[in-house]
């Protein structure tokens, strides 16, 4: 992905943090514990979300809005929720390595509760369940969570807050330069 730069050097600092996660915390920091890529469609965000996850040699789960909320189902989407993290509490606890589990299209996954008529109550439980896993977070030690979207205006508020997946990066179309380098 040739034009990226300002996403790069991001993604540079990020990786730096998460493979020398011992000097890092000397210096009291801590590294992303979730992040998202936000840009249109087709900028490279599920490549560069990849990126990372190679580089700091961590298995990837890649979750779409399908494997949570397969069908019509009361209480199917907050019980898989349930089932993920479950999963990846035990996981996490079974190797000795990170793991990214990538959120594609984030904003169908975690739509913001309004109360209106239009929103839909299995999607407010969606994100409650996931909110309410969030909280115990300190279990996930090695456990990154990667979204992408490109609507992130649409986004609950409470799951990109700080201490969620609050580091946010932008990744644009390519501009004239860019396209003739490619």
């Amino acid at each position: 992905v040739w034009w990226q730069e300002e996403a790069k050097t991001q993604i540079e600092t990020i990786i730096k943090m998460l493979k020398h996660e011992d000097i890092t915390e000397s210096w009291w920091a801590k590294h992303a514990k979730g992040m998202i890529f936000e840009g249109p469609s087709g900028t490279g965000k599920t490549l560069l979300a990849k990126v990372i996850a190679s580089e700091i040699n961590a298995e990837v789960y890649n979750i779409k809005l399908t494997d949570i909320q397969s069908s019509a189902l009361i209480n199917e989407g907050p019980n898989n929720i349930k089932e993920l993290f479950s999963f990846l509490r035990k996981r996490s606890k079974q190797i000795n390595k990170k793991i990214i589990v990538l959120l594609d299209e984030l904003d169908a996954l975690f739509k913001k509760r309004n109360g209106s008529v239009n929103s839909s109550g299995e999607d407010t439980k969606i994100v409650n369940t996931f909110l309410s896993e969030m909280s115990w977070f300190e279990d996930l030690e090695d456990v990154i969570f990667v979204g992408t979207t490109n609507l992130i205006e649409t986004i609950d508020e409470a799951v990109i807050r700080s201490g969620r997946m609050s580091h946010k990066i932008k990744v644009d179309l390519p501009d004239v330069k860019a396209l003739e380098q490619i």
